[in-house]
C-alpha cells in the first residue's frame, strides 16, 4: 500500500468514471484512489489510453491504491446474472483483469471481498485466497481481505484468521468501519491484532441504530466521517498502531450524497475526515 495517503474511494463518487474521479480527487485534496475493474474498462471503452490515464494521475499527483473489488472467481461467487443491477458490474471481472488494471496503472493493491458469495468453509477460502496472494506476490501485489457479513468472511476475526493461515507477506486485512460497527466490532479487537493485519481503512460513519445489525442494517447509507458514532478516531489510531502509515480512504455510499455533484461530495468527506483524524 501507498504509506500515509488519504483516499478518495470509488463508492463515495458513484457513478463517476475514472478520468473524473482523478481530477476530483486531486481538487479536493486527496493523493489516492480506489477503483473498479470495470471503470478501468470504461475509460478504455470512452477513448482513454493507459499513457493518457497515467499521465493524467501524473499531472494530477493522484496515484490509484487499490484495484476494488475482486470479487469473481473466489468460491462460490453468484453469476454476474444474478446479481442486482448496483452492484453488478463489480462481479463482472476476474482476477486476470484486475492485474491488468493494477499493471496498467501501477496499483500496488487489490481488494478481495466474499460479498453475496454462497457458504464456503474457512479453509476453503483459505487455499483460495493463498493462491491468490502466490499469484499476486509474482506481480508484486498486495491482497487485502475485507470482511462484511453478506458473505464467508463475516468480521473481523474471519478476515484476521484467514490472513493469519495464509501467512504470506503480501496479505492483509481490509478494515471498514462501517462493515467492523455492523458487526459488533470493538476497538479492544484491534488492539489484539498481529502487528501489520491492517492493510487498509475504508472509513464511513453511522448512527447507534447501525451497531450489531449484521445483515439487516438500518440503512445501506453511510454517514459523514464525524456525522455518526462509531469511534472513528480510535479505530484510525489503533490502525496506524498497527501498520504505521496504512493508507486511510473516505468510503461513503450515499443516496443523499450522490445527489451532489462529485466535487461537493468528496470536498465534505474530506472535511469530515479532517474533522476525526489529523492528516
Amino acid at each position: 500500500m501507498i504509506s500515509g495517503s488519504v483516499g478518495l474511494w470509488w463508492g463515495t463518487a458513484e457513478g463517476v468514471g475514472l478520468a473524473e474521479l482523478i481530477e476530483v480527487a486531486a481538487a479536493t485534496g486527496y493523493d489516492t484512489i480506489s477503483v473498479t475493474p470495470s471503470m478501468y474498462f470504461e475509460a478504455h471503452d470512452n477513448g482513454h489510453t493507459d499513457a493518457e490515464l497515467r499521465a493524467r494521475l501524473d499531472g494530477c499527483g493522484v496515484t490509484v491504491g487499490v484495484v476494488d473489488p475482486l470479487i469473481r472467481g473466489l468460491p462460490g461467487a453468484p453469476a454476474t446474472t444474478d446479481v442486482g443491477p448496483r452492484f453488478r458490474a463489480t462481479f463482472e471481472h476476474d482476477e486476470d483483469d484486475c492485474y491488468r488494471v493494477a499493471e496498467a496503472l501501477s496499483v500496488p493493491a487489490l481488494n478481495l471481498a466474499h460479498y453475496l458469495c454462497a457458504p464456503t468453509p474457512i479453509q476453503q477460502l483459505v487455499d483460495a485466497v493463498g493462491n491468490i496472494c502466490e499469484r499476486a506476490g509474482r506481480r508484486h501485489l498486495d491482497i487485502l481481505v475485507e470482511f462484511m457479513p453478506e458473505g464467508s468472511i463475516p468480521d473481523l476475526a474471519a478476515a484476521a484468521a484467514i490472513v493469519g493461515q495464509v501467512a504470506a507477506p503480501n496479505c492483509a486485512v481490509m478494515l471498514d468501519t462501517w462493515h467492523f460497527f455492523r458487526t459488533s466490532g470493538a476497538p479492544a479487537e484491534l488492539e489484539t491484532l498481529a502487528p501489520g493485519t491492517i492493510g487498509g481503512v475504508q472509513v464511513s460513519d453511522g448512527g447507534a441504530d447501525l451497531w450489531g445489525s449484521g445483515v439487516k442494517p438500518p440503512t445501506r447509507d453511510r454517514l459523514v466521517p464525524g456525522d455518526g458514532v462509531i469511534p472513528l478516531r480510535r479505530i484510525l489510531t489503533l490502525a496506524r498502531a498497527n501498520r504505521p502509515g496504512v493508507v486511510i480512504g473516505a468510503e461513503v455510499f450515499s443516496r443523499e450524497l450522490a445527489a451532489e455533484a462529485p466535487t461537493d461530495r468528496a470536498r465534505r468527506v474530506r472535511s469530515g475526515l479532517d474533522a476525526v483524524w489529523p492528516f
